[in-house]
């Protein structure tokens, strides 16, 4: 975009597999779980504006938006004899803020806090602070 501003599409994938456990404990507890399975995909998109200051530092403040869907929807595990199901199947939505301050060629500083709520999955605010040095 025109001044600085951009938009960032994204589209993501992920899945992941954790095998199958059986614990017991010394009261005569068992927790039986099968294999977690996770399949989600993300669509969204990151925009933002880069601003650079009078001192040759630039400043890039951004809002990132997402829509999340998970597919799995079917993880057991069984606690005694009592049988749930684990699945966090679903749609839910993302929105971050954050910025990213690039004092010089080798640091940089960036922040961010995010939530999500959906279906199954109510995440309240998070947040990441990084610092990167480059040498």
């Amino acid at each position: 975009f025109a001044n600085g501003f951009y938009a960032e599409p994204f589209v993501q994938l992920a899945a992941l597999r954790i095998g199958s456990f059986d614990y017991g404990l010394t009261n005569g507890m068992r927790a039986d779980g099968e294999a977690y399975e996770s399949l989600q995909g993300r669509i969204g998109a990151t925009i933002g504006y880069n601003h650079t200051l009078e001192n040759g530092s630039t400043f890039q403040p951004y809002l990132r938006l997402a829509v999340a869907q998970e597919f799995a929807d079917n993880n057991k595990l069984k606690i005694n004899t009592v049988q749930f199901n684990n699945a966090f199947d679903g749609t839910r939505g993302e929105v971050g803020a954050g910025f990213a301050y690039k004092l010089n060629d080798a640091v940089q500083i960036h922040a961010d806090v995010d939530f999500s709520a959906g279906k199954d999955v109510d995440r309240n605010w998070g947040g990441n602070f990084g610092l990167s040095y480059k040498f």
